[in-house]
């Protein structure tokens, strides 16, 4: 997979993009995706199971810096993000939306 263009983050219009780079930049979402669930995950189960206020505090901290990270990332490839694991790619032809098969659940309420 071969990366050919980066957007700038300080672009506040929608970056709309060629309708043949919609693959790669589904592709490229999903390994930006996959490379961060696991930590989610584990994040989301210690905050589940965590008494301990000020250490939940810390987790949810993490896991929202997670996310940022994420969606600076998406919008770099050429997505809007929408919500945690989903966004949408605008085109010529029209917007898509593209979702991630795991949404994480706390993170969608903090």
């Amino acid at each position: 997979m071969e990366v050919l263009y980066l957007y700038s983050l300080k672009n506040s219009e929608p970056t709309r993009v060629e309708i043949d780079r919609l693959e790669d930049i589904k592709k490229l979402l999903e390994v930006l995706t996959k490379k961060i669930e696991p930590q989610i995950r584990i994040l989301e189960e210690k905050i589940k199971q965590s008494s301990n206020e000020l250490s939940k505090e810390f987790e949810i901290s993490h896991l929202k810096t997670l996310l940022e990270s994420w969606n600076d990332n998406c919008r770099r490839v050429g997505g809007h993000p929408t919500g945690p694991f989903q966004c949408r790619i605008y085109t010529d032809e029209g917007p898509y939306h593209w979702q991630y098969s795991y949404l994480p659940s706390l993170a969608v309420n903090h």
